[in-house]
């Protein structure tokens, strides 16, 4: 078992209100960083893989000139692993030049600037799962609105029947004559897109008891009837349910 502390409900302009919390968008760089590094580094075209190396130079060292690394002395301060990569005169260079169209870039500046480099190759704003609607697993070449989160009452999670032991999700979805169901390719998934579904739902909904009813535990959900809250006021910022790759 692993405890993460992830900041995973992201309404619609997030890095406009993370600008005012300064913990939180440090905290969510890092995230984001330790994601790439994990999943994508290794792919990225170089150009890319330059800027965005360079910008976590540059917030880290933001009182480093913009011709400091012209100095080879310089590279010192830098992480042992990174100083390993750097004996190629080429690549410094590269790297010298890519680092001087950052030099005025302040902290905040360079992570929002990461960002905007980082979104066209790397989607850190949402979460994809495989999964199936209903049992069997099938495909679709396009998404298929399904349910907004206003139209969820309760959320449950459980193994299926059969021998593969797939997770299934069901939605109770308000108008619908039955559940929604979802088959995932393990219980641990399946648990996971119920917490995902879950975090959106009580924003929509102004909630602060959870929707999820747990095989254990089980928790009633507050009913749908509440007020609007300030995330309500904008519901295209919040994602709907999509089929065969739910995107949250």
């Amino acid at each position: 078992f692993r405890y993460e502390l992830r900041i995973r409900y992201l309404p619609k302009g997030f890095l406009n209100q993370f600008t005012e919390d300064k913990p939180t968008l440090n905290f969510f760089y890092q995230q984001v960083k330790s994601d790439y590094m994990s999943e994508i580094a290794d792919r990225v075209d170089q150009d890319i893989a330059l800027k965005l190396g360079c910008l976590e130079i540059r917030r880290s060292y933001w009182e480093m000139r913009g011709n400091a690394l012209e100095k080879k002395s310089n590279y010192e301060v830098l992480e042992p692993r990174a100083c390993c990569l750097l004996q190629a005169k080429t690549l410094r260079k590269l790297i010298q030049q890519t680092f001087r169209q950052f030099a005025n870039l302040n902290r905040e500046e360079s992570i929002l600037k990461f960002f905007e480099i980082l979104s066209p190759v790397y989607r850190f704003d949402k979460e994809c799962f495989k999964c199936a609607l209903g049992v069997m697993f099938a495909f679709s070449p396009k998404p298929t609105h399904l349910a907004d989160f206003n139209q969820v009452q309760t959320i449950q999670y459980s193994n299926s029947e059969d021998k593969d032991r797939k997770g299934t999700l069901q939605l109770k979805i308000a108008g619908a004559p039955e559940p929604l169901t979802v088959t995932a390719p393990s219980l641990t998934i399946a648990e996971n897109m119920a917490d995902l579904i879950d975090g959106y739902c009580r924003l929509v909904n102004g909630a602060t008891q959870s929707f999820i009813i747990r095989p254990q535990k089980g928790e009633v959900p507050l009913p749908l009837e509440r007020p609007l809250s300030c995330w309500q006021a904008h519901p295209s910022s919040l994602r709907s349910f999509s089929w065969i790759s739910l995107c949250v």
